[in-house]
């Protein structure tokens, strides 16, 4: 089970009886984790954090269980220039089909979506979304303009489903 917190991450561990739990953490201590999500497609083990502090949102991850995390220099999800946006949160990540093992989503604040279809290299903003004709009207809730669900349609599959 992954579990972020505002204080950093865990990661806990249980055999199928659920008898005892191994606690893993905490990481990224004292960083807002907002987001957690576990990629075994394509016969891999990796984690992925979103991490949130004083010098801005990162997405990070962990090939070998939370031992050694990525540090990357720069945020690999940013708005491109002409947005006059920036990130400030990624509230979800949302693994692609299995047929599709490098493709990721991410759901941020401002509301946007994002995808990667090498693995987290490189990402891209979902124009389609983000030039929509209704966007000026979207309003924040509580947690503010955010994109936090992404939803995968398993009939179809050129088809999701977001909440704003």
């Amino acid at each position: 089970m992954l579990v972020g917190t505002t204080k950093g991450s865990f990661i806990l561990r249980s055999s199928a009886q659920r008898g005892r739990w191994e606690v893993g953490g905490p990481y990224f201590h004292g960083h807002n984790v907002y987001a957690m999500a576990y990629d075994g497609r394509a016969k891999q083990h990796r984690i992925w954090a979103s991490t949130q502090n004083y010098w801005g949102t990162l997405l990070r991850f962990s090939d070998d269980f939370g031992k050694s995390w990525t540090n990357p220099q720069q945020a690999p999800i940013r708005f491109p220039s002409d947005t006059g946006v920036s990130l400030k949160n990624i509230w979800q990540i949302a693994l692609g089909r299995p047929e599709e093992p490098n493709v990721l989503f991410c759901g941020v604040e401002p509301a946007a979506l994002f995808e990667t279809r090498d693995s987290g290299e490189t990402w891209s903003l979902v124009r389609g979304l983000f030039d929509h004709p209704h966007r000026p009207r979207w309003m924040p809730g509580n947690g503010g303009l955010a994109l936090h669900t992404i939803v995968l349609d398993p009939a179809n599959n050129r088809r999701m489903y977001v909440a704003i």
